[in-house]
């Protein structure tokens, strides 16, 4: 081979690694989410306008995390306890369809000596009161609260459904009993209203009862009790009334179907 011939394949195998980087780097800006996540179009399995999918979140999808606010232990009677935790879901858009709160019970330690776990619904810009009632666990100094599991559903609109308390107050013959009226203030027929009540002194939760109230049709007003067997020192009360508006089977059938939330 002369010297002419190597000089042209010389620049030949330069004008294909050129050609090869060319075509690559056009190759991978293609392939890459930060071309394509800035061209105004909905495209390679995005679930928004550039948004979602390979590229960042949507913003109607972004979300703050469940928060527990408080696990308190409260001691009644014969060694057993109640523990009251209060979840927090600040988003307006977001609910929580189901949450599994896991309780872990530890030593002085801080060693594991069990667990209890359970399952909730939040709705959007709620605190969820959940109280577990008489309780034991030996060598217990304090709780870890462990959030899994969630499932998170958009609602659009949201409106919750309007639970009203109303004529509430207390008796404190033969214990303590808050009693009041519930109003379903709303277009539903409900299978089940939750009601928690807490008792507190100087601001500080001393105590929590719960009761449910089974088949509450629209705009009725129904009469409950949560009684305590003993006298606790308290100076307020509250009284939070939950349903479950993701349950299906919530919703009372009426003419031969089933009412559902139509909000979501």
């Amino acid at each position: 081979m002369n010297k002419y011939t190597k000089k042209q394949f010389k620049i030949a195998l330069i004008f294909i690694a050129i050609l090869i980087v060319i075509i690559g780097g056009i190759w991978l800006l293609t392939k890459s989410g930060s071309t394509t996540c800035f061209d105004q179009i909905q495209n390679q399995g995005e679930t928004g306008i550039d948004c979602g999918g390979p590229c960042g979140p949507c913003a109607e999808d972004i979300r703050d995390p469940l928060i527990v606010v408080s696990s308190q232990i409260i001691p009644t009677t014969d060694n057993y306890f109640d523990l009251v935790l209060e979840i927090k879901n600040s988003n307006s858009d977001w609910g929580v369809e189901s949450v599994t709160y896991v309780i872990n019970f530890l030593d002085s330690n801080n060693e594991l000596i069990s667990s209890k776990d359970g399952k909730t619904y939040i709705l959007p810009e709620q605190n969820r009161y959940i109280v577990e009632q008489k309780l034991s666990v030996d060598n217990l100094i304090k709780v870890n609260i462990e959030l899994k599991d969630i499932e998170w559903i958009k609602l659009k609109d949201f409106k919750e459904i309007d639970l009203k308390i109303k004529n509430s107050g207390y008796n404190l013959t033969n214990g303590i009993k808050l009693f009041g009226t519930v109003n379903n203030n709303s277009s539903f027929d409900l299978d089940k209203i939750e009601i928690v009540g807490l008792l507190f002194k100087n601001n500080n939760l001393v105590s929590a009862g719960q009761t449910n109230i089974r088949t509450v049709v629209m705009q009725e007003n129904r009469y409950f009790e949560i009684n305590w067997p003993t006298n606790i020192e308290f100076d307020s009360f509250e009284l939070k009334p939950y349903t479950n508006m993701f349950l299906n089977s919530n919703f009372i059938k009426t003419h031969g179907t089933i009412e559902r939330f139509k909000e979501y």
